[in-house]
């Protein structure tokens, strides 16, 4: 068995650097990432939704050290749910899963304690369905539906926001909401500032009571529930 040590300090602390060259184990012969490979370990499972249990493809795993530093790993659940992390140092990792919509992210969910060579398998993460906001958009006037109005739903102090345009009755659902970065999730528990804007009528926001109508009242989400009723009466523009 051949095995270099290299000593140095990082940041006040002393790490050692071992490198197997080979080693023999049971009679066979290992090399030196197959060695490493046996001292690791790993977590697999599935990705469901909270509610009925339905496997969720897309969503991203991910494993942070509890006691901070590098290290954890990722994975992407497969259309069946299914994900898996190998190459795991022994420790206690934290869970949270980054979803695509209609779910939200989980940043909580819960830690996982691997041990060196072993694979925790059936861990089951669960991922909620996002909020919804719906409503009805009219003329202020006649009272007809307004189609193709644009709505905007955006988090109070925060820099997601969720589009949405109205049907031929007016109506519409918001139901996504895009981050800085392109990634998508359903509408998680927050406040709203909700923007309405037609062709040939003025600027909205919902529940405004000033002319200039900014920033409006904010509407109240709540996960796996939907906010209904929050109408847009739009005047014209001048």
């Amino acid at each position: 068995m051949k095995v270099i040590i290299f000593m140095k300090f990082i940041r006040n602390s002393l790490v050692l650097f071992v490198a197997v060259a080979a080693l023999t184990v049971g009679g066979g012969l290992v090399t030196g990432t197959a060695a490493w490979a046996a001292t690791t370990g790993g977590v697999s499972g599935t990705v469901v939704a909270a509610t009925g249990g339905a496997p969720v493809s897309g969503a991203t795993v991910f494993m942070h050290p509890r006691a901070g530093g590098p290290g954890g790993g990722t994975a992407d659940s497969a259309s069946d749910g299914s994900y898996s992390i190998t190459g795991l140092a022994a420790g206690t990792y934290a869970v949270s899963i980054r979803a695509v919509a209609p779910y939200v992210h989980n940043y909580d969910a819960g830690d996982v304690t691997i041990r060196s060579g072993a694979v925790k398998s059936g861990r089951t993460l669960k991922l909620q369905l996002g909020g919804k906001i719906s409503g009805l958009v009219t003329d202020s006037v006649t009272g007809a539906p307004i189609p193709n109005a644009k709505i905007s739903a955006c988090v109070d102090e925060g820099d997601q926001c969720g589009d949405a345009s109205t049907d031929t009755q007016g109506r519409y659902t918001v139901t996504t909401l895009v981050g800085r970065e392109g990634d998508t999730e359903g509408l998680f528990t927050a406040d709203y500032m909700v923007m309405i804007d037609a062709p040939g009528y003025a600027r909205l926001w919902w529940g405004a009571t000033t002319p200039s109508g900014y920033p409006g009242a904010l509407v109240h989400v709540k996960a796996g529930k939907t906010t209904s009723h929050i109408d847009g009466h739009m005047k014209a523009a001048h």
